[in-house]
């Protein structure tokens, strides 16, 4: 894996077309009438996963870690702007401006960790560690999530026991067995580290928006 390397014009638009994607799904499954869906518009998981595979389109640490931190400032430029464009007598000019620089300074170092993640697993470099990353944060939201609400809901309980499942899954599903174990130890070991850091993030960036 190579510090530096060239910028791909198609893994730009790669990683802007699916954070921009996935921004508009975000702004869309808030109005939804489905509980996981609502759910799965607000939490991190999917934006973690968007920058891990716009960093995987490169092999080099730079150009993977910018890649992620692009594809979710794309994410979060194209949900406020369908906020301010369908849903402007809800959110005003203000607001929008607001949560989306407190969001966009959180996504910047968040997708650049997780861009380089990807890279570095494309590159074959640490990738227990790279895919460990990854599961671990997928691990510790779902447990802050089962953390915030007790009831005894199915269509809430989808998400967080996805982001679960997907974070000891991932190993196996992106590298060999025996890698695989370690990356797992790595998940197990970051959830609780990660579901505490998550927990402070959220309520800072929550206390900047109201």
């Amino acid at each position: 894996m190579n510090l530096s390397g060239a910028f791909v014009p198609r893994d730009l638009a790669f990683a802007v077309a699916i954070g921009a994607l996935w921004g508009v799904a975000c702004w869309w499954g808030d109005g939804s009438s489905l509980t996981f869906v609502r759910g799965l518009a607000n939490t991190a998981g999917p934006w973690l996963l968007i920058a891990f595979a716009a960093g995987a389109r490169s092999r080099d640490a730079v150009p993977g870690a910018a890649l992620g931190a692009l594809a979710l400032l794309a994410a979060i430029g194209a949900y406020y702007l369908s906020l301010e464009l369908f849903d402007s007598e809800v959110a005003s000019g203000r607001i929008t401006l607001d949560g989306g620089s407190a969001w966009a300074v959180a996504a910047l170092p968040v997708g650049a960790v997780f861009g380089f993640c990807g890279a570095a697993w494309r590159a074959g470099f640490a990738m227990p560690l790279a895919v460990g990353l990854l599961g671990g944060a997928l691990f510790g939201e779902g447990l802050a999530l089962l953390s915030e609400d007790a009831r005894i809901d199915l269509d809430y309980l989808v998400v967080p026991v996805a982001e679960i499942a997907a974070a000891f899954s991932l190993p196996t599903l992106l590298i060999e067995r025996r890698q695989a174990v370690w990356a797992i130890v790595v998940v197990a070991t970051l959830g609780p580290i990660a579901f505490v850091a998550e927990r402070e993030l959220l309520d800072t960036v929550r206390g900047v928006i109201g």
